[in-house]
């Protein structure tokens, strides 16, 4: 279970990396456009990449202690 003090970390370094997502936009110079596009590119798709990868293995340790069931996978669930 989550505490409170992790749900107030998580929204405090979430407000201060979209601080400092903002004071990256400025400092960057504007002769470049699409550098930061190709930054942010990265890091969303290298963030998807961690989430996928860490949904796959819960879901693999989750399946490796329960009955193997074709139709229970989770993203056939919607089927039964």
């Amino acid at each position: 279970m989550i505490g409170l003090p992790a749900v107030i970390d998580g929204m405090l370094s979430g407000l201060m990396g979209a601080m400092m997502g903002a004071m990256l936009r400025d400092m960057l110079a504007i002769t470049h456009p699409d550098s930061i596009i190709k930054i942010v590119a990265l890091i969303v798709t290298m963030t998807l990449l961690l989430v996928l990868y860490m949904t796959e293995d819960l879901v693999r340790k989750q399946s490796s202690q329960a009955t193997v069931f074709v139709l229970k996978h989770p993203y056939l669930d919607y089927l039964s």
